[in-house]
């Protein structure tokens, strides 16, 4: 039997069909503006957890290329060689000539040396030392991590220093990320603030220890918060307090705990 559509029919068929189009438009309008940033309170959500993931696999991975040094080739802490082909600061004197002891060697860990990428650097700290550069050193201690039990860690003598590798002045989005990863965020959930300096007078590591800073984060007297979230923490992310200074922030991880 042949059916007869009525105008009324005809008419509630075509509002439905441009309320499904008008959806469709304004669906695609938002997916776009996100593509775009213009939601960033999502997209800098999502864009914050994803660079710090990035960070935080590359900080472990140095490590566990550092660990393989140590176990597979033999290599001494002190010989452990950073040198690479962007920054030329981590020469080791104390690395054996056919480079089983270098990171960044094929000869010997096989990993890269990477250049920052922008997206994950405070750019109004461009002109700080350290800013945009892998800063890796021996002259920092870390209360509770290997022999720094004591809160004066950093007046020991050098044997409590630790390894660590540094991505310093990430931005603090990032840096509270990477804070949440590692259980370092303060009882009130905020990004730990450090008190004094923690590398006024650091240097890159070239396979030797000195006594310098220490990261404590457990006294206010020194502009720091007094958490004690950092003790015995083997990565991590900060606030400076001094050197480096407030709000600026900074990932550690920790490549040899001594």
């Amino acid at each position: 039997m042949k059916h007869i559509y009525r105008r009324g029919e005809r008419g509630s068929a075509l509002f439905f069909i441009l309320i499904g189009v008008a959806l469709f438009a304004a669906l695609g309008y938002v997916v776009s503006d996100m593509m775009r940033g213009g939601n960033t309170d999502i997209i800098g959500e999502e864009r914050a957890k994803l660079y710090a993931g990035e960070i935080s696999d590359y900080g472990r991975s140095i490590r566990q290329a550092v660990q393989m040094l140590r176990i597979s080739n033999g290599c001494k802490d002190t010989e452990i060689s950073f040198e690479n082909n962007i920054l030329a600061t981590y020469a080791n004197p104390n690395s054996p000539s056919d480079e089983q002891c270098n990171v960044f060697s094929k000869k010997g860990a096989g990993s890269h040396y990477i250049s920052l990428d922008p997206k994950w650097l405070d750019s109004n700290h461009s002109s700080a030392t350290y800013y945009d550069k892998i800063f890796i050193t021996g002259n920092i201690c870390i209360l509770g991590v290997g022999s720094a039990t004591d809160a004066a860690c950093n007046t020991n003598g050098t044997s409590d220093e630790s390894l660590i590798l540094f991505i310093p002045f990430v931005k603090e989005e990032i840096c509270k990320e990477l804070a949440k990863n590692s259980g370092v965020l303060t009882p009130n959930n905020n990004i730990p603030k450090e008190d004094y300096a923690t590398w006024s007078i650091s240097t890159y590591f070239t396979g030797s220890y000195a006594e310098a800073n220490s990261i404590s984060n457990d006294s206010t007297s020194g502009g720091g918060d007094g958490s004690n979230s950092l003790f015995g923490k083997m990565s991590g992310c900060f606030e400076g307090s001094q050197s480096p200074p407030t709000n600026s922030f900074h990932y550690y991880q920790v490549l040899i705990a001594r």
